[in-house]
């Protein structure tokens, strides 16, 4: 009980100097399955320091002396602390190790110089196996600035491609508020055989201000067959530019709309296949001791 008592102290003072919340990182005599440390006094004077998890015991470590168990503790301490400060402080870049081994080897500095040395012991031992991953802060940037300029140049491309669909989505909304109405006399219905679709199209010849307009328009079969036994057809035209013209009712931009809609689908489906195997073919990042 009297060793009990005198860790329990020490885990208090321990947590105390971290500046913690002891509730954190319990002191406990008993296994919870929870991840974290629990002690078992042992005859010989010393402590054995248990990880359990889920019912499985994850690692057991033999601490000889009082000292020597709050040494555990307060590694097992920093280490979950220094990991959360790397976190919100190391660049893109970095091993969040760097930040991490630093962060603890400073706070133990200020709890014990002789903790500090056998920590770094330790932690050199590690990196001798596992050294610190970095991504070369040059590549970085040279990957994020072209990853920028594809994108802008995918931008510049899909704005231009879809200029027809905005350039007729004007011209539908100018001449619905302003168009004036005429019957156009019909020069030439004609039916093209595409090689995904079939087109219909309409020509005709309107009057306006005195003067003499041709135009013509993509149509609908429905209307393509609606006008085959006529000779005029109603269009609707801007007043201050009579050439802008189009026959009335026909939604340009709906008919485009859903052929760019499905291009659209097509090609963001191709970038993001590209993304997924640029990812899985990337290197790994370059080690450095």
């Amino acid at each position: 009980m009297e060793r009990q008592r005198n860790l329990e102290s020490g885990h208090k003072w321990l947590c105390e100097r971290l500046g913690v919340e002891p509730g954190r990182y319990p002191l406990r005599f008993a296994p919870d399955n929870s991840g974290w440390y629990h002690a078992e006094p042992v005859t010989d004077g010393g402590y054995d320091l248990i990880v359990t998890e889920r019912g499985r015991e994850l690692s057991r470590e033999r601490a000889d002396t009082l000292a020597d168990a709050l040494y555990v503790y307060a590694r097992a301490i920093l280490a979950e602390e220094g990991t959360r400060q790397a976190a919100s402080t190391s660049p893109p870049e970095a091993d969040q190790r760097r930040a991490s081994f630093a962060f603890q080897l400073e706070a133990m500095t200020r709890l014990c110089p002789e903790w500090h040395d056998r920590l770094a012991a330790e932690q050199q031992a590690v990196l001798a196996k596992h050294p610190f991953t970095d991504t070369a802060p040059s590549e970085s940037a040279k990957r994020g600035w072209i990853g920028v300029l594809v994108v802008a140049a995918l931008l510049t491309l899909w704005l231009t491609a879809h200029w027809p669909l905005w350039s007729v989505w004007r011209l539908q909304s100018d001449l619905a508020a302003r168009g004036l109405r005429t019957d156009a006399s019909i020069t030439r219905l004609s039916e093209s055989d595409g090689k995904f679709m079939d087109t219909w199209r309409v020509e005709y010849r309107f009057s306006a201000g005195g003067r003499r307009f041709a135009s013509s328009d993509e149509i609908w079969l429905a209307d393509y067959w609606r006008l085959e036994n006529r000779e005029t057809v109603p269009v609707l035209y801007d007043p201050r530019d009579p050439a802008r013209a189009m026959v009335e009712g026909n939604d340009r931009f709906a008919r485009l709309a859903w052929i760019w809609g499905l291009i659209d689908l097509l090609l963001a489906f191709i970038l993001w296949r590209g993304w997924r195997r640029t990812r899985r073919d990337s290197p790994p990042p370059t080690k450095s001791g």
